[in-house]
């Protein structure tokens, strides 16, 4: 009776400790993300994937609306969907010009005054980092549609985002 009595007692003990849930340890579980957590046992939603092009417009100005005289304004949020640093680099060109009109760009803090039409400094993006990193200005004389395409891009690769701009 003693020895089935200590058994038992081993029995529920053993259930008792192997029963209880496990300390969640809450990461990225997916092996192909820049911050996988191996040490994870449940996931929470913060994987942080690359792209294959990691220059990512997240969102972006299609149309801008103006008057004649004014100063336009487009914005474009680009991501580093990448593991390592990127060092982006920008410039800009008018779409089938019809009428007269100037632009100016921005990357990161730096403006690049009215005609330039490339930057003459690089921007350094951190691994997943995302921000309003590129503006777009015109100022048109005449009323009228206006098109610039904005190139982005690093040593391998390329992304063009094109915006209207609509003068009344």
């Amino acid at each position: 009776m003693k020895k089935l009595s200590f058994n038992l007692f081993i029995l529920v003990c053993v259930l008792f400790f192997t029963g209880c849930p496990q300390d969640s340890i809450f990461g990225c579980m997916n092996a192909d993300a820049c911050n996988y957590n191996p040490e994870s046992n449940e996931d929470d939603g913060t994987c942080q994937v690359p792209l294959d092009n990691p220059i990512e417009v997240v969102f972006y100005d299609q149309q801008v609306v103006g008057s004649v005289g004014e100063e336009l304004t487009a914005h474009i949020h680009v991501r580093n969907s990448s593991c390592e640093n990127l060092i982006l680099d920008a410039s800009q060109s008018p779409v089938h010009p019809s009428k007269p009109f100037v632009a100016k760009f921005c990357l990161g803090d730096i403006c690049y005054d009215w005609g330039t039409n490339d930057a003459a400094v690089t921007l350094t993006l951190e691994s997943f980092e995302e921000g309003d990193y590129v503006q777009g200005y015109i100022q048109a004389d005449e009323p009228g549609t206006y098109e610039m395409t904005y190139s982005l891009f690093d040593d391998e690769n390329n992304t063009d985002v094109t915006v209207t701009f609509e003068v009344n």
